[in-house]
């Protein structure tokens, strides 16, 4: 474990040094590992409105240290992501949802994967509603 955090320590070093690496390398490294990373199993996910919240916040983070701007330097959100050619996590989370639930859709009727997609559970329910599934989740989009 100490080695892969002093592998991640000498990387975060590297990409401070704006001279060294081009913004399109760091866009790269961002798009290909970071993102991939935070989104992964995304596509199963029964996504609240503060994860989702909370995986725009951290991109948003990450996006303003790799272009180097501050909040002081009143740039807009949209305007950086723009700069860097990034799809947002939150159009990235929705395709492979929808990539999902095609995969889910094609899959033989017999297939024990449709019987849980369509398995009822029996007993009381509790007060209030209950979670939201993922079905809900691909129904709204």
């Amino acid at each position: 474990m100490a080695n892969e955090m002093s592998n991640l320590n000498g990387l975060e070093k590297t990409l401070r040094r704006k001279a060294e690496i081009s913004c399109c390398t760091v866009f790269c490294i961002y798009s290909l590992h970071v993102q991939r990373v935070m989104v992964y199993g995304s596509e199963t996910w029964a996504m609240k409105v503060e994860d989702m919240r909370r995986l725009e916040r951290a991109e948003r983070m990450m996006v303003r240290w790799m272009c180097g701007v501050t909040l002081k330097d009143r740039k807009t959100n949209e305007e950086l992501l723009g700069r860097l050619g990034i799809e947002c996590v939150f159009d990235v989370v929705r395709r492979g949802r929808l990539r999902w639930f095609g995969h889910i859709e094609r899959k033989n009727k017999d297939d024990w994967v449709a019987a849980c997609r369509d398995m009822v559970v029996e007993g009381e329910k509790g007060r209030g509603r209950g979670r939201k599934t993922w079905h809900e989740c691909v129904v709204d989009e």
